[in-house]
Parts: structure tokens; sequence; C-alpha cells
């Protein structure tokens, strides 16, 4: 009996290639790649319609289930995907720099001097500077620790798979 994983993917060879390299360290064979687009319209007031387009690959895996190797190699793709998790929740709490923001409309359209902009500009940049500097300080080593543990349990996976 065979089990189905489907993934969706940037439209990139890179993205595509990684992908699939990552899943078939756990056994998944590739059956089916298919590039998507999605048009959504959003109507404003004032402002007309704004359409945008996403795109993206959606890949399809299988897999047999009654493989030797395949309730450890679950387990070890459980974890896997536990630490990959782990580290999106991490860059998840990653500062971003922001366009402009309510505060930004209002300096520039009070009737307050440019300069007050400007100050208001700087101490922003220094509080981005900051703030990612302290997220760097304190998520460093935990992002690698997690990387390097995700890439061995896929390593584990691939030799089980591999019969290495």
């Amino acid at each position: 009996m065979k089990e189905t994983k489907i993934i969706q993917v940037y439209p990139s060879d890179s993205a595509i290639e990684k992908a699939i390299k990552e899943w078939e360290a756990f056994g998944w064979e590739m059956t089916d790649n298919q590039r998507y687009s999605d048009k959504s319209s959003v109507t404003l007031p004032y402002l007309g319609t704004e359409t945008t387009t996403t795109t993206y690959n959606k890949l399809t895996f299988s897999r047999e289930k009654s493989s030797s190797w395949y309730s450890e190699v679950k387990q070890l793709e459980e974890e896997y995907e536990a630490i990959k998790g782990n580290i999106s929740s991490i860059m998840y709490n990653k500062p971003r720099k922001k366009g402009i923001g309510f505060l930004d409309f209002l300096t520039i359209y009070l009737p307050v001097p440019l300069i007050s902009f400007v100050v208001y500009q700087i101490i922003k940049k220094a509080r981005f500077k900051k703030a990612t500097k302290r997220f760097e300080e304190n998520s460093r080593s935990k992002l690698q620790e997690l990387n390097s543990k995700a890439d061995a349990v896929k390593n584990s996976a691939e030799k089980i798979v591999n019969a290495v």
C-alpha cells in the first residue's frame, strides 16, 4: 500500500530540486510536478481593482508503506518535521523592516517640520538594528544546532532508505 504527500514549492528549479532531494531522503518518490497560478482581485474604493498572481509548483510524492525501513524512517521524518517547525517558529520572530506605517504617515502629513520625520526615521532604524542584533545573538546558536540536527536526521533516514 502506498501513501501520498503533496507539497507546494516556490517555482524555481533550485527550490524544486532541493525539495525533491529533501523528501527522497525519507523514501519519497516524486510522481507529479504541476505549476499553478492563482489570480485574485480586490476592488478598493477610489483606487480601482488590484490583481495579484501567486505562482507555485505542486509536487506529489508517494512511497511504499510495506518497505522494511518504513516505520523507522517515518519516525525520523516526524522528528525532522518537528525540528523544521522549530526553525520556522524562530525565524517567524525575526524582526522585519516595515514600510510606511501609521506613525510615518502622521509625521509626514501633520504640520510638523520635515526634521521630525527624519529624526523619527533615524530612531526607527536604530531600534530595528538593535532588535535584529538581539535576535541574532539569542537565536544564532539555536538555529545552527537545529539545522545540524535536522541534517543528521535526514542523513540517517537517507542511509536507511538507500541501505548504506
